[in-house]
């Protein structure tokens, strides 16, 4: 019963779709060369889709196990063929294209060369000509004795030194060459050449028959006015009702309205926004800020507020110091957080990467850079003054405040919910982010512990003593420079 079915589904299709052919053939929308390719492939169609056992025989005579896979292959050799078929066509068609292009240009020039002394003899209009070639067509239906132009490129050409046509005229022409064509050649034919439908043309027609051919002229629409648009009064007692009550919404300035101390006017809540909107007050923000710009007085632009910085004097004087997470790596027992300094006034950067096993930083591994901070800058010949940190609890132990205070320093914490204070050691994290480790992971297959730890310091030795800073403070110059001076350090 279910192959009954799927067999009667399957022919019903087939027959659909050669009744579809035969229709387009019908219409000369399709060729009868290749009319034939598609018929035969509906008939092979439904030959399958009645005789199911076809497919299998034929699939054990090209010696296919699974016979599916032997129509997939037959369609996809249908495909290859047919489109092998259409390049050659096309090929063909752009070759008969060039030289009918080239025809026709030498044709043009001929008329032109022919119309010139006719033209300077008779001062008639292109459109004279093309409406009288036209009448001409629709009353005799025979061939004229000159052959008119067929596209409006044409009737541009010859009123090029007369007067300057709009697109009106342009299109006046182009009508005016269809019913002249029409009536030479036929309506089928012209229609097809000016791609106009034929139930078109015929509309066209009852109206020329009827009014003459100034009728084919575009004509000026006006603006279509709705039946129910509200009247420009209307709007302008809703626009300055609005206006003079802002805080009240649409449904209420239509409930005051429709009362007859302001004029018994009957508009829906709707209408009230549609009106608002097409006025750019459809929101009470809106209203009120038209308002308030009448109202207030002018004010000059106010000069613009210089940007909050940090101002730092010499190296040592603020330093910076950050964690930032890079992850988990194979091999190692915890996580591996970069632990990252920086010098306000030099932007020279200290980094290291560590491994935590609690899963966060300890005040002891923040308070080993510390000390290595101090004793750079201390070598360098500068002082550590201050360090900015955040609240976490590396930087919030007893061992980094003792060790801090050791060196001979102190500690600033920055604001709860600000980062942007400590903004340059987090813009130290977005570079070593963005030139190091993304590289770094991106050619690391296995990222190890090792690896990373010689990339961090491969790139802080370009950062500081390579890389040129354009910041407010560095302008140009080397984060080295400005702590070694004239005793520059090379990287060890």
């Amino acid at each position: 019963m279910i192959e009954t079915r799927l067999t009667f589904v399957a022919a019903v299709a087939v027959v659909f779709v050669l009744g579809a052919i035969i229709e387009l053939i019908r219409r000369h929308r399709l060729q009868e060369r290749y009319a034939l390719l598609w018929i035969a492939t509906g008939a092979v169609m439904l030959v399958l889709a009645l005789w199911r056992s076809a497919l299998d025989q034929f699939a054990q005579l090209v010696g296919v196990a699974y016979p599916p896979s032997a129509l997939f292959m037959v369609a996809g050799l249908f495909v290859f063929v047919v489109l092998l078929h259409y390049s050659t066509v096309l090929s063909r068609l752009s070759e008969q294209n060039k030289t009918l292009a080239q025809r026709i240009a030498l044709l043009e020039e001929r008329l032109r060369d022919r119309e010139r002394p006719r033209r300077a003899a008779s001062p008639s209009s292109p459109d004279t000509f093309a409406v009288g070639s036209a009448d001409h067509s629709l009353k005799h239906g025979r061939r004229l004795g000159r052959r008119p132009l067929c596209d409006s490129r044409s009737l541009r050409r010859q009123t090029k030194g007369a007067s300057r046509m709009s697109q009106d005229d342009v299109l006046f022409g182009y009508r005016l060459q269809l019913f002249d064509l029409a009536g030479r050649v036929g309506v089928a034919a012209a229609c097809r050449t000016f791609g106009v439908h034929r139930s078109t043309y015929y509309r066209w027609k009852a109206q020329v028959e009827r009014h003459g051919l100034e009728v084919l002229r575009p004509r000026e629409r006006r603006r279509p006015k709705m039946p129910n648009q509200l009247s420009l009064l209307v709007e302008e007692r809703i626009v300055a009702f609005a206006l003079g009550h802002p805080g009240l919404g649409p449904k209420r300035i239509a409930s005051e309205l429709r009362r007859p101390r302001w004029g018994g006017i009957v508009v829906s809540a709707n209408g009230v926004w549609r009106c608002l909107r097409r006025h750019g007050l459809s929101t009470r923000a809106k209203r009120l800020s038209l308002i308030a710009g009448y109202r207030a007085p002018y004010e000059p632009p106010a000069a613009p507020t210089p940007e909050p910085h940090i101002e730092v004097e010499r190296p040592g004087e603020l330093v910076g110091i950050d964690c930032f997470y890079v992850g988990r790596l194979r091999g190692t027992e915890g996580a591996i957080w970069q632990l990252t300094a920086i010098d306000l006034r030099s932007s020279f950067a200290w980094g290291e990467l560590v491994v935590c096993r609690q899963g966060n930083p300890t005040p002891k591994q923040t308070s080993k850079l510390a000390r290595r901070v101090a004793q750079e800058l201390h070598a360098a010949g500068w002082r550590l003054e201050r360090m900015l940190c955040d609240n976490g609890q590396d930087f919030r132990g007893e061992a980094f405040h003792a060790t801090v205070e050791r060196l001979g320093a102190r500690v600033t914490h920055i604001h709860a919910g600000r980062p942007q204070t400590n903004g340059h050691v987090e813009a130290l994290h977005k570079t070593i982010l963005e030139e190091c480790w993304r590289p770094a992971f991106a050619r690391y297959l296995y990222p190890t512990y090792t690896g990373l730890r010689r990339e961090l310091e491969r790139y802080l030795a370009y950062y500081n003593f390579d890389r040129v800073h354009h910041g407010r403070l560095m302008r140009g110059r080397i984060p080295a420079d400005v702590v070694y001076g004239a005793r520059k350090m090379e990287a060890r």
